[in-house]
């Protein structure tokens, strides 16, 4: 399907009500990470649990300073996903491209320590530098860990904060999340699961010999001498125990498939924002890798065999075909990338946050109501939303305080209420307006209601 006429707000809006309401996840392409990072917010202030997958930063240069953040999101973001925990996955057109680690080893190398475990800590310490964790005197960061006695101290990709064990002997005593500022522990856990810490992973230094030897044997081009030379270099720093920098070079030979995140999305419904915008993204960053690669051939550092790191475009449209993507966009720009069954428009208003000034509110809402709208003032915090409510009442105006959005908004009524997003929206025939104060002020999912059984739309 494809559906006209939705700004950036109401994209968010529509992708909430069906995460909501249809109890479906949702894998979103927008054309970047600017992008997704503004739904997300949107999305979170809505009350969805949404998440971003950043595109992957390869380094494939021996010598080339890399920072691993980027790499450590992506598999915190793949593990939440295996956990089911996300309600929406937002991405760029380059993220879609690129290869993910496979689910099932992803799997395989997560961890899962529990009150009363059992724990040798040597062999835990040889099992984090393998899963690509670097030892350190304090943890600080994602994808560091320190032993100190009977206290192991994890920053996994996949947790919120750093988390100490703390060990009786050999057993585990107690786990809790700690500050990495204070280094006290803040909340008590029965159990963490422990992802790897890099997207490049072997079984030992042996394996990938083996591999990097093979590859040496079927290396015939012009420069095949100085590949040869680089792989060989490699595999003496592997025999000496020296850790190997930029291993993505290594993604094609170690995992031998093309796993993408649809392998860890198949049971989402793939949503496509601003069609053109992706397509253009995905081309260009197409390009740009092509271009690398030949590069990285010229210099020995890659060679035929070790030269695939996403699919092409045209791949993912054909996901977008199997997966009955829906199109969401702003203004029709020609056709879409695959055939669609039924076409939509809606017809909405974005609505520029409000100032603050309650002269400039009252010209917007009085007239909504003179029709019988439904209206919500998102008012930023709760003490704000409560004082607005105070004036709205002294100047003869309908409304109600709620601290949650309601199952249903009154019409002919403001309903204010904590929170807040990008924008405002107004559906003129649904007559309904939602206006925000600035930018967004507190997160609506902080107010869901409970229990869960009676939880419904933020905005119906």
């Amino acid at each position: 399907m494809g559906v006209l006429g939705l700004s950036h707000i109401h994209k968010a809006h529509f992708i909430h009500a069906l995460c909501e309401e249809k109890k479906k996840k949702a894998l979103v392409i927008v054309p970047d990470e600017a992008n997704a990072t503004r739904l997300q917010g949107d999305l979170s202030a809505m009350g969805t649990a949404a998440f971003v997958l950043p595109a992957a930063d390869l380094s494939f240069r021996p010598t080339q300073a890399h920072s691993r953040e980027y790499e450590q999101q992506r598999l915190g973001v793949l593990s939440a996903m295996l956990e089911g925990e996300p309600d929406a996955v937002i991405l760029s057109a380059e993220a879609a491209l690129q290869f993910t680690m496979p689910p099932q080893v992803l799997r395989r190398n997560t961890m899962v320590i529990g009150q009363d475990s059992e724990i040798v800590t040597d062999m835990i310490a040889e099992d984090l530098i393998a899963a690509g964790y670097v030892r350190s005197d304090l943890v600080e960061g994602k994808g560091q860990f320190s032993v100190r006695g009977g206290l192991i101290d994890i920053f996994p990709p996949s947790a919120p904060n750093p988390v100490r064990i703390e060990l009786w002997g050999e057993t585990v005593d107690n786990i809790a999340f700690f500050d990495p500022e204070t280094q006290r522990r803040t909340e008590q856990i029965g159990e963490i699961r422990i992802t790897p810490a890099t997207n490049v992973l072997f079984e030992d230094a042996d394996s990938l010999i083996a591999l990097i030897q093979k590859q040496i044997a079927s290396v015939k081009s012009k420069n095949a001498a100085k590949v040869k030379a680089q792989l060989e270099e490699d595999i003496e720093k592997l025999k000496s125990g020296v850790r190997i920098e930029s291993l993505d070079r290594y993604i094609p030979l170690l995992y031998g498939t093309d796993s993408t995140i649809f392998d860890y999305a198949q049971e989402y419904q793939l949503i496509v924002c601003e069609t053109s915008a992706v397509k253009q993204h995905a081309l260009a960053a197409e390009k740009l890798m092509q271009e690398d690669i030949k590069a990285m051939f010229a210099e020995g550092v890659l060679s035929k065999g070790m030269d695939t790191f996403s699919i092409p475009f045209d791949r993912l449209v054909s996901l977008y075909e199997k997966k009955k993507a829906l199109y969401f966009d702003n203004l029709a720009r020609g056709s879409f990338d695959t055939p669609v069954k039924n076409l939509v428009t809606v017809t909405a208003r974005q609505l520029p946050p409000w100032s603050g000034r309650l002269d400039d509110l009252l010209e917007d809402v009085r007239p909504a109501l003179a029709k019988g709208a439904k209206v919500a003032v998102l008012a930023g915090t709760e003490k704000a939303a409560q004082a607005l409510r105070d004036e709205l009442a002294a100047e003869d105006v309908n409304c109600l305080f709620l601290p949650v959005p309601p199952a249903a908004f009154p019409p002919g009524c403001v309903c204010v209420l904590p929170g807040g997003l990008s924008f405002g929206f107004d559906y003129p025939a649904e007559k309904t307006t939602v206006i925000t104060y600035g930018a967004r002020q507190a997160n609506l999912s902080q107010h869901k209601r409970k229990p869960k059984k009676n939880k419904a739309a933020a905005f119906n």
